[in-house]
């Protein structure tokens, strides 16, 4: 990697920490949400679901559209978008209101991450695209590992649920670290113009394996639901079916993320001796005992270990992801 690069590189890392900040503190507003508003379990599932249609499921058609036309300069915008999102969540009045922050959220998401990992992909040289999608990877999981704990924090202070106004201030610094960054920005997205991509993707197209592309997306898919299901569910499930207190149960979101962030940077240092597939694979097969563990696991303690092993596992799969994606695609 150029060192002049490394900067705007960080950047993005930060705004993608910034633009899932909301990922990790949804999770800790929702009881609080099913009490203030009386919601019923399929009403908070439906509050996830809409979360992740927006910033996920949509997210190749905005992929699709910064293919054809490159738009870095939304990237800043972005970050604020998400940020204000969701410091609008601790103030609607209604259900439906809810629903409406969680889709500007996920909006904001989906518009973010194609875009931004695409940029970092154009930043980076042949020998440091690992290390660098896993510097941006980090970014993501520690905003969801920040995202849980500022907003246990937070909601425990005298205003409430009403505190998630803090966080368009994050959204609004990292506006203007990325607009310094723009001109950087737009000049590896010009320089990977319409015309050299076509030739790339011509060249690329006879070697693109579609069987590891199915087999990397269907990782990706079990990957996503178990993680939305632990960093979603977790804190509800301690305090209805294990009696856990709710700052407890809001410290397994917490520890689940922070294990992720630990798992993303040992990942991605591994990745240079062993090799990615490897790092994947193994981690794959040793989340799975994590899981069954953190159900049966006899003590507070045991659990929080549990929690902390899967995260750990679990994300060191997605700077990879990020990898191989954004090569196929280039």
């Amino acid at each position: 990697m150029q060192k002049k690069n490394f900067l705007p590189i960080l950047a993005l890392a930060v705004g993608h920490l910034v633009t899932d900040l909301q990922a990790g503190a949804l999770p800790i507003v929702l009881p609080h949400l099913k009490e203030l508003f009386t919601l019923s379990y399929s009403q908070l599932a439906a509050i996830v679901l809409t979360q992740n249609i927006t910033s996920s499921v949509i997210q190749p058609v905005f992929g699709y559209i910064t293919d054809k036309r490159s738009m870095p300069v939304l990237l800043p915008f972005c970050a604020a978008m998400a940020g204000a999102g969701f410091a609008a969540i601790g103030w609607v009045s209604s259900y439906s209101l809810i629903l409406l922050t969680v889709i500007i959220i996920g909006i904001a998401s989906a518009t973010y991450h194609p875009q931004a990992s695409k940029t970092v992909n154009f930043l980076s040289d042949e020998n440091s695209k690992a290390k660098n999608m896993g510097i941006f990877s980090l970014g993501g999981n520690a905003g969801m590992a920040v995202g849980s704990i500022l907003m246990t924090f937070l909601i425990g202070l005298q205003d409430g649920i009403h505190n998630t106004m803090y966080f368009i201030l994050p959204g609004l610094l990292v506006f203007g670290l990325m607009m310094k960054y723009m001109p950087d920005y737009k000049r590896v997205n010009a320089e990977h113009s319409l015309k050299k991509a076509a030739v790339q993707i011509k060249a690329a197209s006879e070697k693109l394996s579609y069987t590891g592309m199915f087999i990397l997306l269907f990782f990706i898919f079990m990957r996503s639901t178990i993680h939305t299901g632990l960093s979603t569910y977790l804190p509800l499930f301690f305090m209805k079916f294990r009696g856990s207190e709710a700052i407890f149960a809001s410290a397994l979101v917490s520890a689940f993320l922070l294990g992720g962030v630990a798992g993303t940077y040992t990942g991605a240092v591994l990745s240079d001796r062993l090799g990615a597939r490897r790092i994947i694979l193994g981690s794959i097969i040793l989340s799975i005992p994590t899981i069954w563990l953190i159900s049966h696991a006899g003590t507070e303690i045991g659990a929080m270990l549990a929690v902390v092993a899967s995260g750990f596992f679990y994300h060191r799969v997605v700077c990879y992801n990020y990898r191989f994606s954004a090569d196929d695609a280039a």
